[in-house]
């Protein structure tokens, strides 16, 4: 965390939010970065014990993935996670050949809070 946060607070601050370009920009540097530093291992260090919450876009059902076959899936799903329609983009990113956006979107209607639940 100490070498991915630097380069990826440097691309917040120059970032003109205003403008879907540089906002997609950050969701790069946030998949360029984790794709940098994460170990080639890490779908299995992670498996059983990250999971990340999901809206699929086509339904707004709430999904939780918590097994990863790859590094790319743990990045993909993060990917996913971070993006907010419209604000990011109109075309929601795909994991598994299907669409999600954050999963805040669904958490609530899901009941899925707990006092362990960490959001951000």
């Amino acid at each position: 965390m100490d070498e991915i946060l630097p380069s990826f607070f440097s691309v917040l601050k120059n970032t003109n939010w205003l403008c879907l370009s540089s906002r997609m920009k950050v969701l790069h540097t946030l998949r360029n970065s984790l794709n940098k530093y994460l170990p080639t291992n890490a779908h299995q260090l992670a498996s059983g014990k990250l999971h990340i919450v999901l809206t699929r876009a086509r339904d707004w059902q709430n999904v939780v993935i918590s097994e990863f076959a790859s590094k790319e899936d743990i990045i993909q799903a993060v990917f996913c996670s971070c993006f907010l329609p419209m604000y990011c983009g109109f075309f929601p990113p795909l994991y598994h050949g299907v669409r999600y956006i954050d999963g805040e979107f669904s958490m609530r209607q899901a009941n899925f809070m707990s006092e362990t639940t960490i959001t951000v």
